[in-house]
């Protein structure tokens, strides 16, 4: 009983919750379709987030959707891959890697479109933290942590949702995917990887 609620994946509902209930308070109030309306509620711009230093939209806007279609997208591979994420590295982790793969995803997003596309966007949506989950479970795959609960078959299913999730993007920031998933490996590299080879290599002396 104690292990079955151990295993529960208490922040993966906790954060699809918190997005679902999101998305339908401020659709009774406006239209999450719209921009002004969006910005109005944290969704993340440079001139907001940056020019009047409202870093808060870094956080936020991870919690806001465009729409319904955007909202069930992205729910439906998150509660997908961060279920076995969550079950195979622990909920402290996970969090945080869910957590610092978003925010780093935004800002890198942000700074490419303001400073390289020059371009003035407004984004808002959990993917570059989605993605952040499924580098780091793709590298649970290839180093062989809780291999038994992930077969490679479901590795390749995961990749096939991830892109179709990405494709089904009305406009995708594909700068952002791409971040959030290097940060999910590189993160998840260093706090369960790297200790693990440091810890048999001192063994082995």
């Amino acid at each position: 009983m104690q292990r079955s609620i151990r295993d529960f994946p208490f922040v993966t509902v906790v954060i699809a919750v918190i997005n679902v209930v999101v998305f339908l308070i401020m659709e009774y109030f406006g239209s999450t379709l719209d921009t002004g309306y969006m910005l109005k509620c944290g969704a993340l711009s440079y001139a907001e987030a940056v020019t009047q230093g409202e870093y808060y939209r870094f956080i936020t806007s991870m919690f806001l959707h465009f729409g319904f279609e955007h909202l069930l997208n992205n729910m439906f591979l998150f509660i997908v891959v961060g279920y076995h994420l969550e079950s195979i590295i622990g909920k402290l982790r996970y969090l945080f890697i869910y957590i610092s793969a978003g925010v780093i995803a935004g800002i890198v997003s942000l700074g490419y479109h303001y400073f390289y596309m020059r371009e003035l966007t407004v984004s808002a949506g959990a993917s570059g933290a989605i993605f952040g989950v499924m580098g780091a479970l793709l590298i649970t795959f290839v180093f062989g942590i809780g291999r038994e609960r992930v077969s490679p078959s479901r590795i390749v299913i995961f990749l096939l949702l991830t892109l179709y999730s990405g494709s089904k993007d009305v406009e995708v920031d594909a700068v952002a995917h791409v971040v959030g998933f290097v940060v999910g490996v590189v993160v998840l590299f260093f706090i369960m990887v790297l200790p693990t080879i440091i810890k048999n290599k001192t063994a082995l002396r």
